[in-house]
C-alpha cells in the first residue's frame, strides 16, 4: 500500500468501476427461491443507506483526506446495487410478501421503533 494515501483514499483507489447491466433469469438451486426472494425484497434498503451517507456529509468530519470522496463513492455504489438488484427482480420477479417485509421493516427503521411499538400506536 502507498504511505502517502490517507486509509479512505486507500480504500477509494483500490475500487473497481463497475456498471449494472440487465440480465436473463438463470435456474435458482433448488430449494434456494425463497431464501433469494426474501434477500432481494432487502434491496430496499440500498438508498436508506445512501441517505444515511449524505446525513454523515453533512456534519463536521474528521480533516483525514479522502473522507468525503470515501462517502460520496459509497453513496453511488448504493445507487448501482439498488440498480443491479432491480435488474435481477425484473429477469426473476418479486416475491409481494417479502417485498412487503422488506418495506415495512425500512419503514420502522426509519422511524426508529419496533414493530411491536408501531402495534400499540395503530392500536
Amino acid at each position: 500500500m502507498n504511505a502517502t494515501l490517507s486509509p479512505y483514499d486507500q480504500v477509494v483507489s483500490r475500487k473497481r468501476k463497475w456498471t449494472p447491466v440487465a440480465v436473463q433469469a438463470g435456474k435458482l438451486a433448488d430449494g434456494s427461491e425463497d431464501t433469494i426472494r426474501r434477500a432481494l425484497g432487502l434491496r430496499h434498503l440500498e438508498l436508506p443507506v445512501r441517505e444515511f451517507l449524505q446525513q454523515g456529509l453533512e456534519k463536521e468530519l474528521p480533516k483525514t483526506p479522502g473522507v468525503v470522496e470515501a462517502l460520496k463513492s459509497n453513496q453511488l455504489d448504493e445507487e448501482r446495487h439498488d440498480q443491479a438488484l432491480n435488474y435481477v427482480i425484473d429477469a426473476h420477479g418479486a416475491d409481494p410478501k417479502a417485498e412487503a417485509e422488506a418495506k415495512r421493516q425500512t419503514l420502522l427503521d426509519k422511524l426508529g421503533i419496533t414493530a411491536d411499538e408501531a402495534k400499540l400506536l395503530l392500536g
